[in-house]
């Protein structure tokens, strides 16, 4: 294997919030922080390859 990627689970949790308090409190969607198309925010991968795989793995 070449390598994969990993996603941010907190930055994802974080959109999550942020969209579900903004519809749960009456507030404009387009206002959430990184909405695209009013129906998405986009989070981040990070690259995980052999020179850096020792960082990611439970010891």
């Amino acid at each position: 294997m070449a390598g994969t990627v990993i996603s941010d689970s907190k930055a994802q949790a974080k959109a999550i919030f942020d969209i579900a308090m903004a519809l749960s409190t009456g507030h404009n969607i387009e206002e959430v922080e990184g909405i695209q198309d009013n129906k998405y925010i986009k989070v981040g991968h990070t690259k995980i390859t052999s020179k850096n795989v020792d960082l990611y793995i439970d010891k």
